[in-house]
């Protein structure tokens, strides 16, 4: 089966780059994703949990407009593209050779890359152990 039937999280996209106004990430919180997907031209995409986010901007001097994702205190999880057509023994082979944690879904059409979902190396385990 495709990847696309066992992505079980939601997730947003930020922009293409690690800078980011701190009121938007607050709105794009309130969308209640599981991981936000940070995409960046200048250097390797990664992903975070919404509630580590939430927790760092709980702490966050009002003062401060924007931030820099790449270099907050939260954990950050290395991601790497993957088809929409590829299996979960393909998406596992794809974690091990870029040494990734996650996977981002995609797709392309006409020219341009729309994400379907994020796919954890533990969404894929749990799969193989049913």
């Amino acid at each position: 089966a495709g990847v696309l039937i066992f992505i079980p999280a939601r997730f947003c996209r930020v922009g293409v780059t690690h800078q980011i106004a701190k009121q938007q990430l607050m709105i794009t919180l309130t969308e209640n994703p599981v991981w936000l997907l940070v995409q960046a031209s200048d250097s390797p995409s990664f992903i975070m949990l919404k509630d580590d986010l939430a927790a760092f901007l709980a702490d966050v001097d009002d003062k401060i407009e924007n931030l820099d994702l790449a270099l907050i205190p939260v954990v950050r999880r290395k991601v790497t593209p993957i088809q929409l057509q590829a299996t979960l023994a393909e998406a596992l082979v794809k974690l091990n050779q870029d040494r990734a944690d996650a996977l981002y879904v995609h797709r392309d059409t006409h020219h341009m890359e729309s994400v379907a979902g994020v796919l954890t190396r533990q969404d894929i385990e749990s799969e193989y152990q049913l």
